[in-house]
């Protein structure tokens, strides 16, 4: 049986961590504000969504995170990431937490010809790690499985792909 104060030192842990990727979602929708984003990772972090294309892909350490983030205003002229049914699990010792989401992002994305602009749904599912470093939690690693990247005109059951996203 664990104490009252070990139960409530979890609770704070799951809300630290629901927290952290409430700020992650604000960010990635604040024109992809990359210098908070990649405050929210540890040092040697590692950033991954599946399947990989120009604008996903896997990106090791904090900078290369920062660097990567910096230059998404190039592909997306509006964000809005829900994510929910969140699963936060914390390892008995308190350090380290995996936690899952499921994604919802209605979006604007740029196209390759010029003023081109697409209504898109991205829906995915993330599956994260987390540690805990001088009593602050922090993404280790951020793993994204894509269901679906699909125009709004044609939805996700006749375009699961938007074309030039999908691996061609």
């Amino acid at each position: 049986m664990t104490s009252l104060e070990e139960r409530v030192g979890r609770l704070e842990d799951i809300e630290a961590i629901r927290l952290l990727m409430v700020r992650y979602a604000a960010a990635m929708d604040n024109d992809f504000d990359a210098d908070t984003i990649a405050s929210l990772f540890t040092e040697d972090a590692t950033w991954s969504i599946l399947p990989a294309s120009d604008i996903a892909g896997t990106h090791v350490g904090r900078e290369e995170i920062r660097c990567f983030f910096a230059t998404l205003t190039n592909e997306y002229a509006w964000t809005m990431h829900n994510m929910g049914n969140e699963l936060i699990r914390v390892a008995a010792d308190g350090r380290s937490a995996q936690g899952t989401w499921y994604l919802v992002d209605p979006c604007t994305m740029l196209g390759p010809e010029a003023g081109r602009k697409d209504a898109v749904l991205i829906t995915g599912r993330y599956d994260n790690t987390f540690v805990k470093v001088d009593g602050r939690w922090y993404c280790d690693k951020l793993r994204g499985t894509t269901y679906a990247v699909s125009t709004w005109a044609k939805g996700w059951v006749a375009e699961p792909w938007r074309a030039d996203i999908s691996d061609e």
